[in-house]
């Protein structure tokens, strides 16, 4: 197989641009037990919230023996299970992702990950989003049946994320590049789906949403 094949990726590639007191006996009484009312719940209600944090600490560690970390000088990330580098296409810099099994495949759906240096911080995230999707305007030049979309959310850490969908009509490919905005830097999840599955979809949202930033 040759080495370019993973990488038709439509006619969209990645972006390199440079978020009381009461008086009366009776009423003591009554605030007494009020306290010790109050009390009971405060407990029960610090017990549940313990209990639904455990839960979550519980479900995360889940997923993470489920998915493997992978770490990088950039930072690490998850990448779920059933899902393997495809080290022939993955460059010092740049890694890619498909299905195991499919390492070799000569079209096989595709995530990649890597990181660019900008000149925005990240305050001026807005300005990098304009310049991005003035960039995808020009590349996809107004083709016919080619739509671009944008949106902005934040990861499941609390980055500014930026989404931008491109699909094809005619070819059926669907490439969606997720921006993560760093200091002067953002980290890109690019995600090729030629087959239009949902699986990728999520396989995609869960490296982004488990990114974290190295020390660098």
């Amino acid at each position: 197989m040759k080495k370019k094949s993973i990488f038709a990726t439509g006619i969209i590639t990645s972006i390199l641009l440079g978020l009381t007191a009461c008086s009366s006996t009776a009423e003591s009484e009554q605030t007494e037990q009020s306290s010790i009312q109050e009390s009971i719940e405060s407990k029960e209600s610090t017990e549940s919230k313990e209990s639904n944090e455990t839960q979550t600490i519980t479900a995360i560690e889940a997923a993470e023996e489920e998915s493997g970390r992978c770490d990088k000088a950039f930072g690490s990330y998850l990448v779920p299970q059933g899902w393997v580098e495809a080290e022939t296409f993955s460059t010092e810099d740049k890694f890619f992702y498909v299905r195991e099994g499919e390492e070799e495949a000569e079209a096989p759906d595709n995530i990649s990950i890597n990181i660019g240096k900008n000149r925005y911080a990240a305050q001026d995230h807005l300005a990098f989003r304009k310049a991005i999707m003035a960039q995808l305007l020009r590349q996809t030049g107004g083709a016919e049946g080619v739509s671009v979309t944008g949106a902005g959310s934040q990861t499941d850490n609390g980055d500014i994320l930026y989404q931008f969908t491109i699909a094809e009509e005619e070819s059926g490919i669907v490439t969606t590049q997720y921006y993560i905005v760093g200091e002067y830097q953002f980290c890109l999840i690019h995600e090729t789906n030629f087959t239009q599955s949902e699986e990728v979809d999520e396989v995609a949202k869960e490296i982004v949403n488990s990114f974290v930033w190295g020390d660098n």
